[in-house]
């Protein structure tokens, strides 16, 4: 059996290992997430798992 030489992008990978949910939130606060997310220079969801592990890492 021939076994294949391809490289496997980082994002291939985390497509593997990552699940995705879906989250509804008021307006006034996707708001507020967007301000904080132009503020600090990042995208929204990039802040939500910044902030969701910040957290999680205090409550473990």
């Amino acid at each position: 059996m021939k076994t294949s030489n391809k490289k496997i992008s980082p994002r291939e990978k985390a497509s593997k290992t990552m699940k995705r949910v879906n989250v509804d939130f008021p307006p006034l606060m996707l708001k507020q997430l967007d301000a904080e997310a132009d503020r600090i220079g990042v995208t929204r969801t990039s802040l939500i798992k910044m902030w969701l592990s910040e957290k999680l890492k205090l409550i473990s």
